[in-house]
């Protein structure tokens, strides 16, 4: 009880001491879920504000490439603002067999993919965990004690894999070309020439070694293990699934949509990019213009509980829009607000960090059981516990607060990317998302559509559009290898 006693001294500190929060913490269970609640919620003009800000970042952004091409200052703006080097979105020409990698959380996937220029594409795929060894430490080949040399081999010898099972000569006269989404800030060099500048979402692969990522070519790492692996492959283009997403949906979004100007992921990571019409006048060689808006860090309001959770983390101080809004902490701020809510009831699993995730609270938000029986079986997978029922509105109604923030939050700066990308001026346009908390979540796909319809002013309501992307990272990556193939420049 280590761990739960420890918990219980942050949570008396934080919300008893003199110094740290100035709410209490009601003594009647129904007041302190309310109280919870309110944490949580964030209003209509709050969110405004968020925009507002956002869209002055984006100015910030811009102008600070203008000064200083491929160097990120975070005292100057707190948005990267990469360039992508793509330099154009798809025309739907496009034809032929492409590979790709696509790697952005603790799975990754080895993609084949043949398009044939009318929109439509055909995919094979394989999908690896990269935490399969405990060999290597707690998180796998996302460890800090597991090498850059060991995730990268892995990378190659699942590519020769799907090559060999898609009935491909595996030793043809030209190498295949092979689309790396790569899902982590990155300064581009080139097309294919990416430098790693730090991990996100809680990865540390190299860092304990002398055979690190961090600050090295993602391009040259993935060339050189194929030639260890005897692959007769070569990187053509790195992007990361939010431009991923993008070109995939300009390639085969429906012919009635407007065309498709932003690209959002909502998963693991929450990230933004956008088509920029102006990018030769900042600096930039490619139109597409990749936000890497998680380190967004103006007008959020931190509860205690966040603050907590970024104490915890291995980028502390750093991705504190991602913090509020990713997959990747949604299920362990539920969890902590539970321990607050219940106290001294709640049950000892519920204090193990980890043991809730954004996938559990998603299934709960969906459940529309009268007896509350899909609820109740996340809630013994998770905890190993039958909660009462109060417990379980708790559970449900501090889920719903926390997602609510989320997709807020999302909404926010997707519209404030829309205004940049000149949606409300000029014409409409469509926003594709990818990402596992809006696919596969319909109770998060409504309150996003909320959020947009809300911030956005009532005149201009309608002019974002919103398209689900499933797997746009994926085959985004194979259009992309398609768009840099010599026959088509």
């Amino acid at each position: 009880m280590t761990n739960a006693g420890s918990l219980i001294r942050e949570a008396v500190e934080l919300y008893y001491g003199d110094t740290a929060s100035h709410t209490i913490l009601s003594s009647d269970p129904k007041v302190r879920l309310e109280q919870i609640v309110s944490h949580l919620t964030v209003s209509l003009n709050d969110l405004i504000d968020m925009s507002m800000s956002f869209y002055t970042e984006l100015m910030n952004g811009l102008k600070a490439h203008k000064r200083h091409r491929n160097l990120w200052l975070p005292n100057e703006c707190s948005f990267k603002m990469l360039d992508s080097f793509i330099p154009n979105v798809p025309t739907g020409n496009e034809k032929g067999s492409y590979y790709a990698l696509d790697f952005g959380g603790s799975n990754f996937r080895a993609v084949r993919i043949s398009i044939d220029g009318s929109g439509k594409m055909h995919r094979n795929q394989s999908t690896f965990s990269l935490r399969y060894s405990s060999a290597l430490g707690p998180k796998g080949l996302l460890d800090s004690k597991a090498t850059a040399t060991e995730l990268f081999d892995h990378f190659a010898t699942k590519i020769g894999q799907v090559i060999r099972e898609s009935g491909d000569d595996p030793e043809p006269s030209l190498s295949y070309k092979v689309g790396f989404t790569f899902s982590f800030p990155c300064t581009m060099l080139s097309h294919s020439n990416a430098i790693l500048l730090d991990w996100t979402k809680d990865f540390e692969t190299g860092r304990a070694t002398n055979d690190q990522v961090e600050g090295k070519d993602v391009g040259i790492l993935m060339d050189e293990a194929f030639v260890r692996n005897k692959i007769n492959a070569k990187v053509s283009i790195i992007l990361n699934d939010t431009v991923g997403t993008l070109l995939c949906c300009a390639y085969q979004k429906p012919k009635d949509y407007p065309p498709c100007k932003i690209g959002v992921i909502l998963g693991t990571g929450f990230n933004i990019c956008y088509e920029e019409d102006e990018y030769d006048r900042f600096g930039y060689v490619g139109r597409v213009i990749n936000i890497e808006c998680g380190n967004f860090d103006k007008e959020l309001p931190f509860t205690p509980v966040d603050y907590e959770i970024d104490y915890y983390t291995s980028n502390r101080g750093r991705g504190k829009l991602e913090k509020l809004v990713s997959g990747a902490y949604l299920g362990e701020i539920i969890r902590r607000y539970m321990i607050l809510y219940l106290r001294e009831k709640a049950p000892p699993k519920m204090w193990v960090v980890g043991t809730f995730t954004s996938e559990d609270a998603s299934v709960i938000l969906n459940d529309n059981t009268e007896d509350w029986r899909i609820t109740l079986e996340v809630v013994r997978r998770a905890w190993d516990v039958d909660l009462s029922l109060d417990a379980l509105i708790g559970l449900r109604k501090i889920s719903e607060a926390a997602f609510a923030r989320s997709a807020g939050f999302a909404a926010a700066s997707i519209c404030a990317t829309a205004r940049k990308a000149k949606a409300y001026v000029r014409s409409r346009a469509t926003a594709a998302i990818d990402g596992s908390l809006y696919i596969k979540n319909e109770w998060y796909r409504n309150k996003l559509q909320y959020y947009i319809d809300t911030v956005t002013r009532p005149d201009l309501k309608g002019n974002v559009v919103l398209l689900p992307s499933d797997d746009g990272s994926g085959k985004g990556a194979a259009i992309a290898a398609a768009m840099f193939d010599d026959k088509f420049l």
